[in-house]
């Protein structure tokens, strides 16, 4: 079955990729465009500002960003057969854009595969998921289910806290099954609505990365290794958490939820496009089975991080 992306997303995949590159070296663009070398440091990302009139719009899209990504669940991988992206054209016909063609039009040519051979990390690209990698999802979850019992004083058992099932079920679900604090599923998907929104607050003080994630950035930082962070929230968010981190100059490409993927293969192959690199030549780190398996569904080595 064909992957299919909107195409305003796969507009901005095709400027993406016919753009100047990122800050990194001479590449080879599929759109026959000769790139100028640029000075080998990654492209700082500072947080976006807002204007006072979007932001109860911005909350409520990080709510619903935040609830869609606690809902839990295996998300769909896709590439199962190597499909990438189908583009339907203006004047008619479709565009198919799959993983091998992107091997073939992001492979290095003429001055640049010589600067690889010389200094092979840098040929690689490493692609890292916020949700699940770089913040600690785990102890959001958590800290939103503790502030949601205090609020509204229900009772809650800290062993259950730490339970497994607890984080792979929907909030709603959890509610309901777990903690018991609804009698029916109508009941837990306000409770769960409510939990996102306290979700969102607990994300926005976490102010540390996961346990070697800042020494794992600072070491592809001194080999000149270009990094993509992806993930299911929106850009504002993300960006903003990354400036509590001081983790936004380690990042020159983000894909988030405002760029409308539908599989998680998607986001990866995004994420080569922005970085300039094959995606066999790219490294993902992914902290689920359907990360990782999205991953070698792109032609991807894969780096499986187990979260508690």
């Amino acid at each position: 079955m064909q992957a299919h992306a909107s195409g305003r997303t796969i507009a901005r995949c095709a400027r993406t990729s016919g753009c100047p590159a990122p800050q990194h070296a001479v590449v080879s663009c599929p759109a026959r465009r000769r790139c100028r070398a640029a000075p080998l440091r990654p492209r700082a990302l500072a947080p976006d500002g807002g204007d006072g009139g979007g932001a109860a719009k911005g909350r409520q899209q990080q709510q619903q960003g935040l609830y869609r990504l606690l809902k839990g669940g295996p998300q769909r991988a896709g590439a199962e057969h190597g499909e990438g992206f189908v583009h339907l054209l203006p004047a008619g016909g479709v565009m198919r854009v799959d993983v091998d063609a992107m091997n073939e039009s992001l492979r290095t040519h003429g001055a640049l595969r010589l600067r690889h051979a010389m200094r092979p990390d840098e040929a690689f690209g490493m692609v890292l998921n916020f949700d699940g990698v770089v913040a600690d999802m785990n102890a959001v979850r958590a800290a939103a289910w503790r502030a949601l019992a205090a609020s509204r004083d229900l009772p809650l058992n800290e062993g259950r806290l730490r339970h497994p099932e607890l984080h792979a079920m929907p909030p709603e679900v959890a509610a309901v099954r777990m903690l018991r604090w609804a009698d029916s599923l109508k009941d837990g998907r306000e409770l769960a609505m409510e939990h996102a929104g306290l979700a969102a607050r607990a994300l926005a003080e976490q102010a540390t990365p996961r346990p070697g994630v800042r020494e794992w950035l600072d070491a592809l930082a001194r080999f000149n290794v270009p990094c993509a962070l992806v993930s299911s929230l929106d850009r504002a968010t993300v960006r903003a958490a990354l400036a509590r981190m001081t983790l936004h100059d380690h990042f020159s490409a983000l894909v988030t939820a405002e760029d409308e993927f539908e599989t998680l293969s998607q986001r990866l192959l995004s994420a080569s496009l922005k970085l300039a690199r094959p995606p066999n030549m790219c490294v993902a780190v992914e902290s689920t089975p359907e990360g990782v398996t999205a991953a070698h569904n792109c032609s991807m080595k894969a780096i499986g991080v187990q979260v508690g």
